[in-house]
């Protein structure tokens, strides 16, 4: 998120405008076996939606 404040010359707190699109691609979907295997799976999604582990 810091280099996307940066390239917009943005700081924490100030106001941007923001475009929503629906995305209707495919995704595929597998099944994790182990529990750990689904919960690295989980905090996989979890940092490329938000960055944060």
């Amino acid at each position: 998120m810091k280099a996307i404040r940066e390239e917009l010359a943005k700081g924490p707190g100030d106001r941007v405008a923001v475009t929503m699109e629906r995305d209707s691609a495919e995704r595929t979907v597998t099944s994790a076996k182990k529990p750990e295997t689904r919960t690295r799976g989980i905090e996989k999604i979890v940092e490329s939606l938000t960055g944060v582990v």
